[in-house]
């Protein structure tokens, strides 16, 4: 489903299945490669999981031949995550959060300088709202944007994680065009995980925040649960 590739849905499937194949953002028509996918098992019936996961993506090349399709295809980025290691997600996260607080607390202008760095975020879910930025882009921003040293050791952190997580990736080549009237000059190659992260409290969309993030809500996120990250936004729209 579109968006699905996310720090939430991904965290709560860690001990359900092996391997997430989503975007970070949409996928339109054509969809995946079926034909493609349904024919590779049928030649080898006992496909491995991890196999079958990059034959999803891979798969994607294929359907370049058809022009209709193209435009769509390009603006898409999608992966393939192993999620036996998702669980390292949560410490990352969670000395991120302290590191931002920690900081902001000591730096009253610092919130500002996070406010303008959101800003260029490209939001992952621009069809429905805007509040899903990635995580890559998030880390590496906010430690060339601040001073703050510990982000040095975070960045580092993270991308010794996306190795071990990403399977296959596909990312087109038009992925931050499709939102002409906001320009994304320096975004970075996104990394396979988006995060919660509204850059104004008018990006928060109540029924999603009550249902699903605040502490008091019915079917709460098992991965707010586990993380200090609500706490840093809150203080950051505060």
């Amino acid at each position: 489903n579109c968006y699905m590739q996310n720090s939430t849905t991904a965290y709560a499937l860690r001990n359900c299945v092996d391997f997430l194949v989503a975007p970070e953002g949409i996928i339109n028509e054509p969809g995946y490669n079926y034909a493609a996918i349904l024919a590779s098992v049928m030649v080898e019936p006992e496909m491995k999981p991890k196999r079958l996961a990059k034959k999803a993506v891979t798969s994607l090349k294929e359907l370049f031949f058809n022009d209709e399709f193209k435009k769509n295809i390009n603006e898409w980025a999608i992966f393939a995550i192993h999620l036996k290691e998702y669980y390292l997600l949560i410490g990352l996260v969670n000395d991120l959060s302290d590191t931002l607080l920690s900081a902001m607390a000591k730096n009253k202008t610092l919130k500002g300088q996070i406010e303008d760095i959101r800003a260029d975020f490209f939001p992952f879910d621009w069809g429905v709202s805007t509040y899903m930025v990635d995580v890559n882009n998030c880390i590496r921003k906010l430690n060339r944007g601040l001073n703050v040293p510990e982000l040095d050791e975070i960045q580092a952190r993270y991308q010794s994680f996306e190795k071990k997580i990403v399977v296959k990736k596909f990312i087109g080549n038009n992925l931050y065009t499709p939102m002409p009237q906001i320009d994304y000059p320096d975004n970075f190659v996104p990394g396979g995980i988006t995060i919660y992260f509204p850059a104004t409290k008018n990006d928060i969309i109540a029924h999603v925040f009550h249902t699903f993030i605040s502490e008091e809500a019915t079917s709460r996120s098992s991965f707010f649960s586990n993380t200090n990250w609500l706490r840093f936004i809150c203080q950051f729209l505060s």
